[in-house]
Formats: C-alpha cells, sequence, structure tokens
C-alpha cells in the first residue's frame, strides 16, 4: 500500500528521486556500470575521492536489479526498467524478509507466534519505510541470507 502512494514521487523518470542518503546513487551507479560495460565496479574514484578505492558492497543486490531490468527491458526499454527495478527492488526483498522471520520464530516459539511475528514485521515501520520506493537500499537483501543462515544452522 505504501508504494502506492509513492509512485508520483518516487517515479520522476528520469531523475532518480530517493530518500536514503548517497547509498542509493551509489548502488544506481554501479547499476548503470554493470548495464553498460556487463561486469562488476571493481574501483572507483566515487567513493574515497580523488584517490578512490575499492568497490566494497556486495554484488547480489545490483546483479539482481540488473537481471529484472533485462527481463521488463522489452517492455519499456533498458534504461526505463534498471530504473524501475531498483525503485521496486527494496520492496521486494523486504516482503521476501517476512518468510524468514516466520520461519524462525515457528521454529521457537510456534506457529501462532511465527504468525504474528510475521504479521508484526510486516507493519514495522522501519520495514515500511524501508519498502517505500525511494530507499533503494542493499541491506534487506543481505538479511535475507543472514536470517536464513540462522535458520538452517539448526541441522548443524
Amino acid at each position: 500500500m505504501a508504494n502506492y502512494f509513492a509512485y508520483p514521487v518516487a517515479f520522476d523518470y528520469p531523475f532518480l528521486n530517493t530518500s536514503g542518503g548517497s547509498d542509493p546513487y551509489f548502488n544506481y551507479y554501479v547499476i548503470n556500470y554493470i548495464l553498460t560495460y556487463h561486469k562488476q565496479l571493481i574501483y572507483t574514484k566515487i567513493i574515497n575521492y580523488p584517490v578512490g578505492t575499492y568497490n566494497y558492497r556486495p554484488p547480489f543486490y545490483m546483479w539482481s536489479v540488473v537481471f529484472a531490468s533485462y527481463i521488463f527491458s522489452p517492455f519499456v526499454g533498458l534504461s526505463k526498467a534498471a530504473y524501475f527495478a531498483f525503485s521496486e527492488s527494496d520492496a521486494f526483498y523486504a516482503a521476501l524478509l517476512i518468510i524468514p522471520v516466520y520461519l524462525i520464530t515457528k521454529e521457537i516459539f510456534g506457529k501462532k507466534a511465527g504468525l504474528i511475528a510475521a504479521f508484526l514485521y510486516t507493519i514495522m515501520p522501519s520495514n515500511l519505510t524501508a519498502g517505500i520506493l525511494t530507499d533503494d537500499r542493499a541491506h534487506t537483501p543481505e538479511l535475507i541470507f543472514a536470517f536464513l543462515a540462522i535458520y538452517f544452522l539448526r541441522w548443524l
């Protein structure tokens, strides 16, 4: 529901409107680099200007947005598809994060507690604001992998 109200503000193509500080702008820069050169950005002067440094960000998030861009490019073109996929990605991953929250809580406290935890996570303000189309951070997919790792560690 939050995405519905954010569309007019977030989708002011070709201007990237983000509310997450400098991270979304750099993430979008890396995504455009991947789309242009078909490889991961390793070293850049944008970080630690003018000396430059290595791109320390995990590549999964950027490459997943690039993959979604290629899927939707026949409908709106690659540039717009990358823009829209980037703007929707955080909401998509935040919705997927509900699954490991439910699984972990169900394993520890039971099914009813798992449903309550999933519901509370769904309406949690930080999740709602991260899901709005203008935040575009790479940390939500990292949380999915961390939570699933915690869930699957029970078999070790």
